[in-house]
């Protein structure tokens, strides 16, 4: 069977294996303490699940879907913190609640208005744990 995989299949001339892309911010992640990612914007498919091979976290989502309750509680948190309907404390009781201790936003990836009013209200309430030319993170607690 492998003679056949090398000799005659049509991907014979693709490389064994795929370079995973550098993410110093992945990498400053994964030394930090345990708890969930929930990574911004979210996006039909599995776009980001590589990063979970660097950073070694448990990922809100799952191989069929972008995100689970956990993750859209947490969401709907960060919207109501930026419209000032929720206060920082509310916002970081819900993320323990759902054990979600970290958000990873992914930059230059097209996102609607709720991923990026999500993100602004992390961006004005938390420095960032670690940032790179793609990603920067934030520790919620």
């Amino acid at each position: 069977i492998l003679a056949e995989v090398y000799l005659l299949s049509p991907t014979r001339h693709l490389p064994d294996i795929t370079p995973i892309p550098a993410l110093p911010a992945a990498i400053t992640l994964g030394e930090a303490p345990e708890g969930a990612v929930l990574n911004l914007p979210i996006v039909p498919g599995r776009n980001f699940l590589y990063e979970q091979i660097l950073h070694h976290k448990p990922v809100i989502g799952s191989l069929n879907t972008s995100i689970n309750r956990p993750g859209l509680q947490v969401l709907l948190a960060a919207r109501k913190l930026r419209m000032e309907k929720a206060s920082l404390e509310d916002f970081v009781a819900i993320a323990k609640q759902w054990q979600v201790r970290y958000i990873v936003s992914h930059k230059n990836v097209m996102a609607s208005e709720a991923f990026i009013g999500a993100t602004v209200a992390i961006s004005q309430h938390y420095k960032p744990l670690a940032e790179d030319e793609k990603l920067v993170v934030y520790q919620l607690w």
